[in-house]
Order: C-alpha cells, then structure tokens, then sequence
C-alpha cells in the first residue's frame, strides 16, 4: 500500500460456472501491457449456478491453487479486479433532471430505485454521466450499474479468503469491451459487441465510451453443439468439431451443420435488430452504429462473422482481446482457441485504479 502506485499490475479475474481465469499484466510505456502471468482452472458442477456461489469453501481452495500454480509467469500482486456474472447485474440508461452537482446522488437514487427489479437496500450501484443534455432540455442521461449486495459480498469474501484483496467489482461487459477496444483510435466509434460464450449470448451496445445497454440471451455454444448433436447423431465431442469447423459454411459437410444452426443464427440476428432498434430510440446525440465486433468461444465457428455481415449488411470481425497487450519472448503462446476464453480477464487486468 506504501508502493507510489500500489493498484498497478492488478490481476484480471474470471469467475464463471465452469471455469476460474486470471490474467496478469505490467503496465509499459504507450499504453501497452505485457504479459506477466495467466492462469485457468476448471470448476466442478454445482460450485457455481448461474453465477452464484454455492460451494464458498471449495471454491476458496481452488482459487488458492489456480494463483500458487499458474499456466505461466507468477502473481505478483494481491490486489484484484473481479467481474459480476452480467445475467446478475444491470446496465441501463436513465434520464434524470439536471440538478444542482450537490442534489446528483438524490436524483441518480431515485432514478435507480424507479428502474431495477430489486429494492434499492438490497443493491450495491454505480453511475456516471455519458451525454450532455440538449439546450435548455433540463435532462441527463446517466448510465447505471447495479448488483445485488449479495452477489457482490460473496464475491469478494471468496478472493479474501483466497488471499487477495478484492480493489474493483464490475460487470462483464465493461471488461470485455475494455479489453477489445482499450485505447484503441476507434473506442468512440458507436458499436455492438456480442460476446457468444458457452452458456449464453450478451448484446452489448459500446458509445461515449462505455457500455450504453447489455442484454443477456439463452443463445449458447452449448445449446448449438447439443443440436447438431441430436439431429445428426454425433456424440458432444465430434459435434463441437463439426459445428466450429464446418459451421455456417454451405460447402463444408454439405452444407448440412449449417441447415441445423441457421434457425439458431437468425434468431441472435432478431435480437441483434431488437438492440439497434433501442439505439435508435434511447440514444441521443448519435451517430449510426455501421459494425459488429464478436468475441466468445461460439466465435470461432467457421463463417458466423461473413454470415451476420452478409444478413445485417455491416461490417462484422472478430475481437482480438490482445490488442493492447504484448506476449513475452519466452512466455507459452496462449492458445488460439482458448484465448477468446480470457477476454473478460484481459479487460479486467487492464483497468487501473486511478
């Protein structure tokens, strides 16, 4: 704490239903990261349903051996950023009167109060300003995070009692476009991101340099790989093979995985037009959102980006979350597949605290 910049060099950490992730990062000069050390380990089922923690004590002990024994480097660091499970969390733009800075907080609580689903006692939340009223309009509109206090006490009494000390609790949306933007020239470009992960699909609308709205969908990799697994008689294993290599691809094993998924696929692109629909509605002082920036396991499937990009005629690529972060000569290279899997880490091992 006595260090001139003690927050620097936090650890990541990724907390999902299956699987506990950190990543590690050294601040360098302009505005790049270097890899300091990373780490994964599974997570037994029922330790973790739909983000809560159920089995604290295990989950303690497995935090514990994941941070004494990393894939590579080691933690030098006890201070971490964690992420909140998103389906737990709540993102939303509220418009409040333009009041005196000294009645600010009265005016965000009741907008909080009039627009979550859980009693305000019960919640933890945060807000910042993100658009600066019209003329003589009276209004602002102010972008709110909220988490149940459970939620976010289990949290961080768990990486206590693992050793570290818990600095930041933020949603998994903020981290992952952090992560795939950071500092790059284009952040305040207006944008969706789509995180297609194993157990569920996020929208997030990226503006003024934040998250604007996040939605959470049953949409899942797993959900995917259970169908073509069902209609084409394969077991999970070789149907995962054929839904990532053959995927949306009308040549590739004729064209028969993609007639599985495609129902699946134009039921994300109704959602994807519902969220560009809000934009339109709730979004003041815009300009037109013209890119889609995909990231998740579900990503890697061969042909998903040209096929939203040819159904919603924008562009659409998929995020590197090692844009602002550099790999060290002797560090393992992170594979391929899995590094779409330590994008929420990433996001969150670089945010400082300042």
């Amino acid at each position: 704490m006595f260090s001139p910049h003690p927050f620097r060099n936090i650890v990541g950490l990724d907390i999902s239903d299956s699987k506990i992730r950190f990543f590690q990062l050294h601040s360098k000069r302009n505005k790049r990261f270097l890899l300091n050390s990373y780490g994964e380990m599974p997570v037994p089922d029922g330790h973790i349903v739909s983000g809560e923690i159920k089995n604290k004590a295990s989950l303690v002990n497995l935090l514990k051996k994941m941070f004494k024994k990393p894939n590579f480097g080691k933690v030098d660091s006890k201070y971490v950023n964690a992420a909140l499970p998103e389906k737990k969390t709540f993102i939303k733009i509220v418009e409040i009167p333009e009041v005196p800075e000294n009645e600010m907080k009265g005016a965000v609580k009741w907008a909080v109060e009039k627009n979550i689903p859980i009693e305000i006692e019960d919640a933890y939340y945060d807000w910042q300003i993100i658009d600066q009223p019209k003329p003589n309009d009276g209004k602002l509109n102010v972008l709110i995070s909220v988490a149940p206090k459970n939620l976010v006490d289990s949290f961080s009494e768990v990486i206590s009692e693992s050793g570290f000390i818990p600095i930041n609790l933020e949603n998994e949306s903020t981290a992952i476009s952090r992560s795939l933007l950071g500092y790059s020239s284009n952040q305040n470009q207006p944008k969706i991101i789509i995180d297609l992960g194993r157990s569920r699909t996020t929208i997030m609308i990226y503006n003024y340099g934040a998250i604007q709205s996040a939605s959470t969908l049953e949409i899942s990799g797993h959900e995917m790989t259970k169908l073509v697994s069902t209609t084409l008689d394969l077991n999970y294993q070789d149907a995962e093979k054929a839904k990532i290599i053959s995927g949306l691809d009308q040549k590739k094993s004729k064209g028969i995985v993609r007639k599985v998924l495609e129902p699946i696929i134009l039921s994300l692109i109704s959602k994807i037009n519902e969220n560009l629909v809000f934009y339109d509605n709730y979004v003041t002082k815009k300009s037109s959102i013209d890119s889609i920036i995909l990231t998740g396991s579900v990503s890697r499937m061969f042909g998903i980006d040209t096929f939203l990009q040819d159904k919603l005629k924008m562009k659409v690529s998929i995020g590197n979350p090692l844009v602002n972060v550099n790999l060290p000569k002797d560090s393992k290279q992170l594979p391929p597949n899995n590094l779409y899997s330590f994008t929420t880490a990433i996001g969150l091992a670089i945010k400082e605290i300042k």
